[in-house]
């Protein structure tokens, strides 16, 4: 039995999101349906994407990923990924040009539907993969719309990084559009801090109960690779209005202080 993941950006306090709820309930009523997201800010593909890339790390294959948002009214195409031996459904939004990263040989689908008959396409195609095929009338493409990618915004300078958020958490943790692998080979070993709104971080955490910030800030790899700020006993984002759109710039500086041991977390 396969499990199947409902996505959306409908938010929580919306009737629509009872009836996309509602569709899936009822037409697979003998499968484990999954509410894995429903982010409360319309059209944020990116914030998707991040929770997506995440979660696909942690179910097992053969899991459908359905993710439905507002720019399905608009938009007459589904995309079927099959990445990481599972599936993701989704509008031809530039969903799949984010998370394709996980595995760049992954096969795109595409299905075109008429608006008229939205919920029924969506549904046969789950049921299609259900029985173990993509729809037949399913064309393989590798032309999808893309979006900017998460690296968008992400300037590597002389003396310093400049990053941008690109996720919010409820617990007001801030993800940055940086990962592991470009933060390593741009300090080549060399001492650094984090600076926003006149906070400095002069090191990684290695989890979220430890901070070396007297306020109890700290940063660290997270699961996806992506830097994130957190506070211990308290909301970042929220303490400083920080969001996607708002205070959303973050440097990382190279530090000169030569009195200061290298700070880096080592790789894993």
């Amino acid at each position: 039995m396969s499990l199947i993941t409902l996505t959306s950006d409908l938010g929580y306090n919306n009737f629509s999101l009872a009836e996309f709820k509602a569709r899936f309930l009822s037409a697979f009523p003998q499968h484990q349906i999954i509410d894995l997201f429903h982010h409360h800010d319309a059209f944020d593909i990116e914030s998707i994407g991040y929770q997506l890339l995440g979660a696909l790390n942690t179910f097992p294959e053969n899991s459908i990923h359905v993710v439905f948002n507002k720019y399905v009214v608009q938009n007459s195409d589904i995309l079927i990924l099959k990445i990481n031996n599972q599936y993701v459904l989704t509008p031809n939004n530039g969903l799949v040009s984010l998370i394709h990263s996980l595995d760049y040989n992954a096969k795109v689908f595409q299905l075109s539907f008429t608006v008229s008959n939205v919920w029924k396409s969506w549904i046969d195609a789950v049921q299609a993969i259900l029985v173990g095929s993509i729809p037949v009338t399913a064309i393989e493409t590798n032309q999808f719309i893309q979006t900017k990618p998460f690296n968008t915004d992400l300037h590597f300078m002389d003396d310093r990084i400049i990053t941008r958020v690109i996720h919010t958490d409820t617990l007001g943790n801030i993800i940055l559009n940086i990962q592991k692998e470009e933060f390593y080979h741009y300090l080549n070993n060399r001492a650094f801090y984090l600076s926003f709104i006149g906070t400095k971080i002069y090191q990684l955490s290695p989890n979220y109960s430890t901070t070396y910030n007297p306020n109890r800030i700290g940063a660290l790899f997270n699961a996806t690779g992506f830097i994130e700020l957190f506070m211990i006993g308290g909301n970042l984002a929220e303490l400083f209005n920080i969001n996607k759109w708002k205070n959303n710039k973050f440097e990382i500086i190279i530090d000169n202080d030569t009195n200061r041991e290298i700070n880096f977390q080592p790789r894993a």
